[in-house]
């Protein structure tokens, strides 16, 4: 796969090889040039997409250096950025029983077979060359990318976890694996596997941060930084592993921490507007606001449509209760991306805040519409009805909710003050002892509203009834 031309561009020292090749391009390339020289001339024009250039000069070397490894891979690699498989196919089997062909020259006769519609024969291609290959693990890891193009992902599943087992440092069949198994549904059979490389190959970082990767998924955080803290310790650059332990700490609220990982990853890769992001929020969820703003800042510097980095300066500024600020810069994290549910809900209050109560209420039903399975949405809107008196129109939002979040506890929660604040005490009681069977401790969120909740005597009986029966089965 060659690059965009516009993406390319060449360093100092291969225009000068270039213009040294063009200067005198009848004469003997031998006598001027390196085999090393003579693939950075191919690449440059491959990359530059001029190809016709390329195929001279490769021509050219083969007669120069007839049947030369380098050259061959590289004249191949033109051939297949050119679409011309027919002709990389044709050339590879006349040289195979000239020249010992490298795991390079097998792949990319597979992926021209690939390309022409034949993804069987080129899976046959690779395993009937796997014996040979040099490097194992690429080969299985292209036989599950083959097996994946054609929709068989059980047996690419199998061939990148071969390709892990072949060579445990070998990312690519990781990353893959990874994705497959990025839905939590599945990530526990992938956390297995994991933990069983861990054992076979100690020393891998590979291994290790795989494992990190789904223990995090499972919310297993603590685990998880382990994990990543043995990836660091084979290789304290490995980016990948300290940006997992930031995230894994995030989400401990170990603020501090998490930032201090990020700044490591910051010396190891530089700049980047994620990266920033990851920074700035470390900052923004201390209350370090200037601190975090910038580099959103920094981000935005990088990349001014970086959606992520407007909506963390609007949350800043939301914090902080500065509202105005804040719309400006959430809502254009809205105009880059309209359908992120989060940028609605921030929208929203900040509106609500802002006493803009329409513009609130069509942009949490905006929110809602983007996902309405987030208990914060059903909370916030359902509430501006309830601070207005409308408590008909808030329990039937509530009841909206809990139709989507059954399990949400918090929803229940909310439901009980509703009925209460219009006097149906019997549905009040009912949505009580749901929330309390489905977690008993939230129920402290029921003085953000009854300040005493012995007043409600009620309320209150039921919810002693269920402390001392949790108390008795623990």
């Amino acid at each position: 796969m060659h690059l965009p031309d516009d993406s390319y561009t060449p360093l100092p020292e291969i225009l000068k090889l270039v213009q040294q090749y063009e200067s005198s391009i009848n004469q003997s390339l031998s006598s001027r040039f390196s085999v090393d020289d003579i693939v950075s001339i191919l690449a440059h024009y491959e990359l530059k997409e001029e190809y016709e250039e390329a195929k001279n000069l490769s021509v050219k070397a083969l007669e120069e250096f007839p049947y030369h490894i380098k050259i061959i891979e590289a004249y191949l690699s033109v051939l297949s950025s050119d679409a011309e498989f027919e002709l990389l196919i044709e050339y590879v089997e006349r040289i195979e029983l000239l020249v010992q062909v490298s795991d390079l020259i097998v792949y990319h006769k597979a992926s021209a077979l690939q390309a022409m519609g034949e993804t069987k024969e080129a899976i046959k291609e690779l395993k009937e060359y796997l014996e040979k290959a040099e490097s194992k693990s690429n080969i299985l890891f292209q036989i599950g990318e083959l097996y994946k193009q054609e929709a068989q992902y059980l047996e690419a599943q199998n061939y990148y976890c071969e390709a892990l087992i072949a060579d445990s440092n070998n990312y690519d069949p990781l990353h893959e694996l990874l994705v497959f198994h990025s839905d939590i549904s599945t990530i526990d059979t992938l956390l297995i596997f994991m933990e069983e490389l861990t054992s076979v190959f100690p020393l891998s970082k590979n291994a290790w941060f795989g494992l990190g990767y789904c223990q995090h998924k499972l919310g297993l955080f603590e685990p998880a930084i382990e994990s990543y803290d043995n990836s660091i310790a084979i290789d304290p650059t490995d980016e990948k592993s300290w940006l997992g332990k930031g995230h894994s700490l995030m989400n401990l609220q170990k603020f501090e921490e998490a930032y201090q990982a990020y700044l490591e990853v910051f010396e190891i890769e530089g700049d980047s507007p994620s990266l920033f992001v990851h920074l700035g929020a470390s900052q923004e969820h201390q209350k370090n606001y200037s601190t975090a703003i910038e580099f959103y800042k920094k981000a935005i510097r990088i990349d001014q449509n970086y959606e992520d980095a407007w909506y963390g300066i609007g949350m800043c500024f939301l914090s902080q209760e500065r509202y105005m600020e804040s719309m400006h810069y959430i809502k254009k994290a809205i105009d880059l991306n309209a359908e992120h549910e989060l940028f609605w809900l921030a929208l929203a209050q900040a509106e609500w805040k802002s006493g803009n109560i329409v513009s609130a209420l069509e942009a949490f039903e905006q929110s809602c519409e983007l996902d309405p399975e987030n208990a914060d949405v059903w909370l916030d809107w359902s509430f501006i009805y309830y601070d207005q008196g409308d408590y008909d129109k808030a329990i039937h939002l509530i009841m909206d909710g809990i139709e989507e979040l059954p399990m949400e506890a918090e929803l229940w929660y909310r439901a009980v003050v509703y009925a209460m604040g219009c006097g149906r005490y019997k549905d009040a009681l009912n949505y009580l002892e749901n929330a309390l069977l489905l977690d008993f401790e939230k129920h402290v969120v029921l003085f953000d509203f009854f300040n005493e909740i012995e007043t409600q005597k009620t309320l209150y009986k039921l919810i002693e009834q269920f402390r001392i029966r949790n108390q008795s089965n623990q």
